[in-house]
C-alpha cells in the first residue's frame, strides 16, 4: 500500500462524531479491533470516509494513482451508491463484477446485492449475495472478514423479510466467530433491529446466549461511536428510540438520526427516520395532552377529580389524603351533611390510591329494600330464592382489587350489618344461599349523613362495625362553611352542562356567593342547570342574578308590562303593529312608575322570601337603593294584600 493510503487512514482516525444525548450502553467489552482490512484496502478506506462524512478524504481515495482500472470502477461505484445515484452505480458494478478478480469481485457482488436490497429486486439480490458468497470463500487473506459482510447483508435481507429465525442463527454464529470489532458491530445492530420480532423469537435470544436487542443496540453504539462512525452510529440510535422510556428522549432522538442521516446525503434513511420522529413527536404531544387533562382533572393541591380542596376544612382533609389513599386496605368513614360530596371525596381517595387501575362501586343502602341488600352486596346462588335462575356475583366480588362505596351506611338493616363486620375482619362472605366462601380484596368507603355515635349508643348501629368503619374519619362541613368553593363549582357546572357557552355576570356571583344552599352542592348544581335552562329561554348566553331564581319569569313579564301600559299590540303575520291611545288612555307617568316599582318589589321580594339582601341582588340594585324603595313603598314587611307564591 502507497503512503499516502497509510496518511489516508490515520486522517479517518480524528476526531469523534457528535452524537447528542444517548442512554448509557451497558459494560461491555470488545474483541481486540482488528483493522488490517480498513489500513489495507482502498474500499474498506472509503466506506470509512463515506460513514464519517469526511468527503475529501473520500474523494482523494478515489483520485489515487496506482488504482486499476477495476479498482477505480469499484470504488466510483459505491461512491455513486452512496450518493443513491442507483442507476450510475449499477452499471459502474456491473462493469467492475464482470472485470474484477478475488475480494474486488466479492466486493462488487456485495455492492450490487446492497443496490438491488434497496430497489428491492428480490431475485437479483439473491443472485448476487451467492455470487458474494463464493467469492469470498476463495480470499484466502480475509475469507473470514469477506464471509461476515455477506452474510451479515443476508441477515439485512431475512430482516426485512421476516425470516427471523434463519436471521438469529447467522448473528449468533459471526459473534461466535468474528474477530472484526467492526463487523461485530454491524452484527449487534442487525440482533438490535430482530427486537420488533421480540415475541416470536424471545427465547431462543436466551438459548443462545445473546444480549437483549436493546443491550445489543447499547454494544453496537458502543462501537461505532469508537470507531467514529457517523452512519451506523445514526441509524443506532434510531433503533435505540424504541427502546427508550420516556417518549421525550425517543422523539429526541429519532429526530437527531434523521438530521445526522441527512446530513450524510442518506435521503432514503433519513425520510425513514423522519417518519418514526414524527411517530413519536405525535406520541408525545398525545402523552403531555392526556397528562394535562389527567392533571387538571385529577390531581394537584387543591383538585383530585371533581372534589375540591380551597376552602380551610376542605386543605385540612387534603392534607391527610394521600396517607389514607396509600393505606388502600384499611375502611373509612365520610361523614357530611346531603349533598355535601361525600361520593366525590370517596372517588379522589380511589383515585389517589394504588387500586386505582381497579374498579370502585357504589350503592345507596338506603335506595333498596331491606330483602335485597344482601343480594346486591354478597350476590346469590342460583335457586336461592324465587326468580333466582341463575348465579349473581354481589358488588364485593365484582369490586375485588378495587373500591366499593357503602353510601348510607347508617340505613344499612341490622342482619346486614353482622355480615358487613365479618367481611371488614376476614375479606370472607358466602353468597345469598351458598355454603362455599368467597374471598374479596376490595376496600371499603362508607358515608352517611346520619350520626353513627348516637346511633351506636341507641343501639340502631353496631358499635363494633362502628369501630371497624372508623380506621379514617372525614367529615365534610356544609357549602355555607366552605364559600371559596362556591364559584369555583359553579363554574364547574356551568361548562359541564353549557358547554363552555356560558358565563356568569357580576350579579350572578353575587347572588351564588350570599345565597343560602340547605342541600349543598347538589342545591348549587340545580341552580346552575337551571340558569342556563332560563338563559336559552331568554336568547342570552350570560347569565344574570334573576336567572338563577326559581320564578326567573317575573322579571321579563313586568317589563314587558311596562312597555304595554296605555297601549294596544296587534299582532298581525307575526308582525307587530301599534295602535295610537287616545290622550284619555295615557296614565300618569308618576303614578304608573311607581305602581310598576311596587310590584317589582314585592315579586323580588316574595321569591327571595323577603330576604332584602338577595332581592337586592336579584334586582341587580345597590342595597342603599334598595332600601330607599322600601321605605318609598313601606314594604318593610310582607303587605296584607300580598300572598307568598
Amino acid at each position: 500500500m502507497s503512503k499516502n493510503i497509510h496518511d489516508l487512514a490515520k486522517s479517518l482516525r480524528k476526531g469523534k462524531a457528535s452524537v447528542g444525548r444517548i442512554p448509557e450502553p451497558q459494560p461491555f467489552h470488545s474483541s481486540s479491533i482488528t483493522t488490517k482490512m480498513r489500513e489495507r484496502t482502498s474500499v474498506w478506506l472509503l466506506i470509512e470516509a463515506l460513514h464519517q462524512n469526511k468527503l475529501d478524504i473520500a474523494e482523494s481515495i478515489l483520485l489515487q494513482s496506482n488504482l486499476t482500472d477495476t479498482e477505480r470502477l469499484l470504488l466510483r461505484g459505491i461512491n455513486e451508491a452512496w450518493k443513491e445515484e442507483y442507476q450510475r452505480a449499477e452499471n459502474l458494478l456491473t462493469r467492475a463484477s464482470s472485470q474484477a478478480i478475488g475480494v474486488d469481485k466479492c466486493w462488487a457482488h456485495l455492492e450490487l446485492a446492497t443496490l438491488y436490497q434497496v430497489q428491492e429486486k428480490n431475485d437479483l439480490v439473491d443472485f448476487h449475495i451467492s455470487r458474494a458468497r463464493r467469492y469470498a470463500r476463495e480470499d484466502r487473506q480475509d475469507r473470514q472478514c469477506m464471509q461476515a459482510s455477506v452474510e451479515l447483508l443476508d441477515v439485512r435481507v431475512d430482516i426485512e423479510r421476516g425470516a427471523s429465525r434463519r436471521a438469529l442463527k447467522t448473528i449468533f454464529e459471526i459473534l461466535e466467530e468474528c474477530t472484526d470489532s467492526y463487523l461485530k458491530g454491524i452484527a449487534n445492530y442487525l440482533l438490535g433491529c430482530l427486537g420488533r420480532f421480540q415475541e416470536e423469537i424471545g427465547e431462543e435470544i436466551e438459548g443462545y446466549g445473546l444480549p437483549t436487542p436493546k443491550e445489543a443496540l447499547e454494544r453496537a453504539y458502543h462501537i461505532f461511536h469508537t470507531l467514529d462512525d457517523h452512519y451506523f452510529v445514526a441509524l443506532t440510535k434510531l433503533e435505540l428510540a424504541s427502546y427508550v422510556e420516556k417518549t421525550s428522549d425517543a422523539s429526541e432522538l429519532a429526530n437527531w438520526a434523521s438530521k445526522q442521516l441527512k446530513l450524510l446525503g442518506r435521503s432514503r434513511e433519513s425520510s425513514i427516520a423522519e417518519v418514526k420522529a414524527k411517530e413519536f413527536s405525535q406520541k408525545l404531544q398525545q402523552e403531555l395532552k392526556v397528562a394535562k387533562e389527567t392533571k387538571t382533572r385529577t390531581s394537584s393541591d387543591d383538585r383530585v377529580g371533581q372534589c375540591l380542596f380551597i376552602s380551610a376544612p376542605m386543605k385540612a382533609i387534603r392534607f391527610k389524603l394521600n396517607a389514607i389513599a396509600a393505606a388502600d386496605n384499611d375502611p373509612v368513614l365520610i361523614l357530611g351533611p346531603r349533598g355535601s360530596g361525600k361520593e366525590m371525596l370517596a372517588q379522589a381517595i380511589h383515585m389517589l390510591s394504588p387500586r386505582s387501575h381497579g374498579s370502585m362501586l357504589a350503592i345507596n343502602c338506603g335506595a333498596l329494600p331491606e330483602n335485597l341488600v344482601e343480594s346486591e352486596l354478597f350476590g346469590y346462588e342460583k335457586g336461592a330464592f324465587t326468580g333466582a335462575n341463575t348465579q349473581k356475583k354481589g358488588l364485593f366480588e365484582l369490586a375485588h382489587g378495587g373500591t366499593i362505596l357503602l353510601d348510607e351506611i347508617g340505613e344499612l338493616p341490622a342482619t346486614s350489618q353482622s355480615k358487613l363486620l365479618r367481611v371488614l375482619q376476614t375479606g370472607r362472605f358466602r353468597r345469598v344461599g351458598g355454603t362455599v366462601e368467597v374471598v374479596t380484596n376490595a376496600r371499603v368507603i362508607a358515608a352517611t349523613n346520619r350520626d353513627l355515635d348516637m346511633m351506636a349508643r341507641e343501639g340502631t348501629f353496631r358499635d363494633d362495625l362502628l369501630d371497624r368503619l372508623s380506621v379514617w374519619r372525614l367529615s365534610i362541613p356544609p357549602l355555607n362553611r366552605r364559600r371559596e368553593e362556591i364559584l369555583p363549582l359553579a363554574e364547574e357546572f356551568l361548562a359541564r352542562y353549557g358547554d363552555g357557552k356560558f358565563s356568569f355576570d357580576n350579579s350572578a356571583k353575587k347572588f351564588l356567593l350570599e345565597k343560602d344552599y340547605p342541600g349543598n352542592v347538589r342545591v348549587l348544581e340545580n341552580d346552575v342547570r337551571r340558569s342556563i335552562g332560563n338563559a336559552k329561554a331568554a336568547e342570552t348566553y350570560v347569565i344574570s342574578a334573576s336567572m338563577i331564581c326559581e320564578d326567573f319569569d317575573y322579571l321579563p313579564e313586568l317589563a314587558a308590562n311596562s312597555r304595554n301600559l296605555g297601549r294596544e299590540t296587534v299582532r298581525i303575520n307575526s308582525s307587530e303593529t301599534t295602535k295610537i291611545p287616545s290622550f284619555d288612555d295615557i296614565p300618569n307617568y308618576e303614578e304608573a312608575m311607581l305602581s310598576f316599582e311596587r310590584e317589582l318589589l314585592i315579586r323580588a321580594l316574595v321569591v327571595c322570601k323577603w330576604n332584602k339582601k338577595l332581592a337586592s341582588t336579584a334586582l341587580g340594585m345597590s342595597e342603599r337603593t334598595f332600601w330607599r324603595a322600601v321605605q318609598r313603598h313601606k314594604l318593610h314587611s310582607r303587605p296584607d294584600d300580598v300572598e307568598e307564591d
